[in-house]
């Protein structure tokens, strides 16, 4: 699986040229699943797609153990961007590709719309606006999370922080 170190101070260049194409690849995804679905947010899923690609390559996971108990935690909390977050999730292994293009937006389906914890990969169900941060960061300062050297990361939508404080 692809990674990168945090410890680097910037990308060699196969590095830049893998995730050129990781980008490539899930921007097609993207286009693909809501065109078929005829629904969704394609735009902001392409504009967070090397924030979401960089964040999980920085990451501590493993795809054929989502549940393993020293991953780091990524809480998305722009439900928007769930065609960006499912495509990236097939870049890591999580999910099937196919599974993408035909459940997307699909009643029932684990990829019915905003991000949801029962997509593999997934660690939080899109909630009240403005909860991300707040999850986000009690996911990375559990005392066992410190122990483990475990992190949580959140990823906010726009506007999410403020809700309830511009109406």
């Amino acid at each position: 699986m692809f990674s990168i170190s945090e410890d680097q101070t910037s990308l060699t260049d196969e590095q830049r040229k893998t995730l050129h194409e990781m980008w490539l690849r899930c921007m097609q995804r993207i286009i693909i699943s809501t065109t078929l679905a005829g629904s969704g947010h394609p735009g902001r899923s392409m504009s967070s797609l090397h924030l979401l690609l960089l964040l999980y390559s920085t990451l501590r996971h493993d795809s054929m153990n989502p549940c393993w108990e020293n991953r780091d935690r990524l809480l998305v909390s722009a439900g928007h961007i769930s065609p960006g977050v499912c495509s990236v999730l097939c870049e890591f292994g999580y999910i099937q590709e196919e599974d993408m293009f035909l459940e997307f937006r699909q009643a029932e389906s684990s990829f019915a719309g905003h991000v949801k914890c029962c997509v593999r990969g997934v660690e939080w169900n899109i909630g009240n606006l403005g909860q991300g941060l707040s999850a986000g960061t009690r996911h990375g300062s559990f005392p066992q999370a410190e122990q483990e050297n475990r992190k949580g990361r959140s990823l906010d939508g726009r506007r999410r922080t403020a809700e309830g404080t511009d109406r």
